[in-house]
């Protein structure tokens, strides 16, 4: 089953959910699963997000988007886990609420709502615990429906406790400990979309450690202006500029280079450009902004020439062009 069935699939058995719950709790007056039924529905909207970023994911590059559309599943996945934060900390609030003014779980109707809910939730949660752990836009729906289940299996142990012991406080208890399950899940979704979001380098990639393995390249002087980002948690891209002795030919090293970074770092989206001289050698991370602001100088800038003066000049044929300076392997 492809990844948008899964989603799919997961959506049916969540508005099946919502609409027994809304159903259950409106009929018998239970406020509880009312709220559930909403928790739910609020669930219905991050899966949404969930499918059309598996969608939009898939499209080609264009244009205007030469990247493509990968970022689509991290920003859903910022927003659900943003959320799901929300969520979270509602929950522990009403858990208070409850803790200073307890109410009577209700009876065995309630129960059995809830076991189907939980039951319900579950399913979906496993559906699409083997995407999550390579997708980071499928891990927060996970986390969402997960955290549904955990809210389904407090209601009901909390409901047999204070029907078997009588302590009404057990519900609100429970509650807070779901609510802090949540809050850690969504928490880590949140820090780790942030942190592509905010074109940083992926967790598991150290760009030191890569500037070092670069200039342990024979030939290979030092290694400035890196930079190293993620269109999500598992597409990493590179470029950089590589400083060279001038005395030695560039396209071995370039060729060294490249198939450094994709074996041992495994990038495969990458642009090196060689260089035999450079100003700032020493900025292993540049500052892109001041390019826009001294480099290159305006004084410096060659006049442009009239389309009427303007001549080309080709080369001739047994002389050797410009050594290759920049390339790109994806």
């Amino acid at each position: 089953m492809t990844l948008q069935n899964k989603v799919t699939l997961c959506l049916i058995l969540n508005a099946f959910i919502i609409a027994v719950e809304m159903a259950g709790g409106w009929w018998i007056g239970s406020i509880g699963l009312i709220s559930d039924a909403a928790h739910n529905l609020i669930d219905q909207a991050g899966l949404f997000l969930t499918l059309y970023a598996v969608m939009m994911s898939a499209a080609p590059s264009t244009a205007t988007r030469t990247f493509g559309h990968h970022r689509i599943g991290t920003l859903a996945a910022f927003v659900n886990a943003a959320l799901l934060l929300v969520i979270g900390v509602a929950i522990l609030a009403l858990s208070v609420h409850r803790f200073l003014e307890p109410v009577a779980v209700p009876g065995a109707l309630i129960f059995w709502i809830a076991l189907f809910s939980l039951v319900g939730n579950l399913s979906i949660a496993l559906i699409l615990q083997a995407e999550a752990r390579g997708n980071l836009n499928v891990r927060a729906a996970f986390w969402h429906n997960l955290g549904d289940a955990w809210v389904s299996f407090g209601v009901i142990l909390a409901g047999i406790l204070v029907a078997v012991t009588g302590w009404s406080l057990l519900d609100p208890l429970v509650s807070m400990g779901i609510a802090l399950v949540i809050l850690w899940g969504a928490w880590g979704v949140l820090r780790e979309s942030m942190h592509i979001l905010l074109e940083g380098v992926p967790f598991h990639l150290d760009s030191t450690h890569i500037a070092s393995g670069i200039e342990t390249v024979p030939g290979v002087i030092n290694v400035h202006d890196l930079h190293i980002w993620g269109l999500d948690a598992h597409l990493p891209s590179l470029t950089c500029h590589v400083l060279i002795d001038k005395d030695m030919a560039s396209e071995p090293i370039l060729r060294a280079v490249r198939r450094l970074i994709a074996t041992e770092f495994h990038i495969r989206h990458m642009t090196i450009q060689i260089e035999t001289s450079c100003c700032h050698p020493d900025e292993l991370h540049c500052n892109v902004q001041s390019a826009y602001i001294g480099h290159p100088s305006e004084e410096h800038k060659p006049a442009l020439q009239s389309p009427s003066t303007f001549t080309r000049t080709e080369p001739h044929l047994d002389e050797p062009g410009p050594p290759l300076l920049n390339a790109e392997l994806y």
